[in-house]
């Protein structure tokens, strides 16, 4: 809370460009507060991730309801991993994209205002995309030796890359099923979700079929000869149509239950069956003493 709070409270005042300068490794550099500044400010930009949360279909209140019944919370951290075991490569792409250009932009700050001396042909930090080169070379082990950050400050910007660089490649390459894992609870929840998805898909699709054939009969009912090239056009999307729903239909019913969840509605069955059973045999002994006194009666 307190480090969210340091780094909400950032930003840059109104004409606060002042710049300081000094000598550093056989060179010389002059930083401004002003860029310095810039570069903390962006850290805000994991305020994305909670704007992500109120629109992400795994955080909406039905997903809140199914995964309260698994005892599990649809916070921001079930919707990544969600998203990591649905679409792993995109997630990871995004990941990579937003880490370059973070990276890229917070080298090129740090670098180049620095000038080493007597060297007037060294790496032009001027052009951001040489940054970006920098930055994607560093995240991939590659190194090929044609740039290099000269600050402490560059250096430092080098280091994260290359730590944030392997845990992401290493994600992509050796371990996307193993760290999208779900918890037992989670995995029954994105399964119960997914299945309720396919439904509303194929539900979807029919809808679209439906609308269609009216629009194909309204066409047809028309004698106009000019209508038949019309006519073909819906009937062809029709068909198209009908394919697409029959496949969204046969995903839908292909999302079995998995065994916990086959056992426990069995369990709940019985359970249901016992107490009913429970019951008649209750009432046995008022049947009986009933039967007697009309009997009794006749």
């Amino acid at each position: 809370m307190i480090l969210e709070l340091f780094i909400c409270g950032i930003f840059t005042p109104p004409k606060f460009d002042f710049t300081f300068e000094g000598r550093l490794l056989n060179g010389s550099y002059e930083y401004s507060f002003d860029a310095i500044f810039n570069v903390i400010t962006l850290t805000k930009a994991y305020l994305v991730l909670r704007l992500y949360a109120q629109y992400s279909p795994w955080t909406n209140e039905r997903s809140a309801k199914i995964c309260a019944k698994y005892k599990c919370q649809a916070n921001v951290g079930f919707a990544i991993k969600s998203e990591l075991k649905k679409r792993p490569y995109l997630m990871l792409g995004i990941l990579m994209m937003v880490t370059i250009i973070y990276l890229g932009f917070a080298l090129r700050t740090f670098e180049i205002s620095y000038t080493k001396d007597g060297d007037e042909g060294g790496f032009e930090f001027e052009f951001l995309a040489n940054a970006f080169w920098l930055t994607i070379i560093t995240m991939t082990t590659v190194g090929f030796g044609d740039g290099y950050p000269s600050t402490h400050l560059g250096r430092f910007i080098g280091v994260i890359a290359c730590i944030i660089g392997m845990l992401l490649v290493s994600l992509m390459v050796v371990s996307l099923t193993v760290a999208s894992e779900f918890t037992p609870e989670e995995s029954k929840a994105f399964f119960i979700l997914k299945r309720i998805y396919a439904n509303d898909d194929a539900k979807e699709k029919a809808a679209n079929v439906v609308k269609t054939i009216f629009k194909l009969r309204r066409v047809v009912r028309t004698k106009d000869v000019n209508k038949t090239v019309e006519k073909f056009v819906w009937l062809t999307k029709l068909k198209k149509q009908i394919a697409v729903f029959k496949n969204d239909y046969r995903i839908a019913n292909s999302q079995n239950l998995p065994v916990d969840e086959m056992l426990k509605n069995l369990q709940e069955k019985l359970e249901n069956d016992i107490n009913d059973i429970k019951r008649e045999v209750v009432a046995i002994p008022e049947l009986d003493s009933r039967c007697t006194a009309l009997r009794d009666r006749q």
